[in-house]
């Protein structure tokens, strides 16, 4: 089970003419694995546009992990690793009323993954 936190905050609310530019920080820490515990923190910038029920959307950021053994991972020489790596995303969200959707590419270390999101607004 993992749990996770992010603030966002907007530099640039965006307008008719301008686009939203906004900082957002994030953690996660995985629980319940008897091997390891792992936890992640990001930090990025993004860019929004919002035109009639479309917003093409794109960031880039920096995605700091830790993965440290704990119980027989830990006795058999395994030890803690940290890592650093640039994450970049794009996508376009279509939110028609209640509904939202959103098709994004992401990419941490230079490994893309590609994520489609549905979700109901009420």
């Amino acid at each position: 089970e993992a749990w996770g936190a992010e603030l966002k905050y907007a530099i640039i609310g965006g307008n008719v003419a301008l686009p939203a530019v906004a900082v957002r920080a994030s953690a996660t820490s995985l629980f319940g694995a008897d091997q390891f515990k792992l936890d992640t923190k990001a930090l990025d910038l993004s860019i929004s546009k919002g035109i009639l029920v479309f917003t093409p959307y794109a960031g880039v950021g920096r995605v700091w992990s830790t993965n440290t053994p704990q119980g027989a991972a830990s006795t058999v020489g395994l030890q803690k690793f940290s890592d650093a790596q640039t994450r970049s995303f794009l996508g376009v969200s279509f939110s028609p009323g209640l509904i939202n959707m959103a098709v994004e590419r992401d990419s941490v270390g230079g490994i893309a993954s590609y994520n489609f999101k549905l979700g109901v607004a009420f």
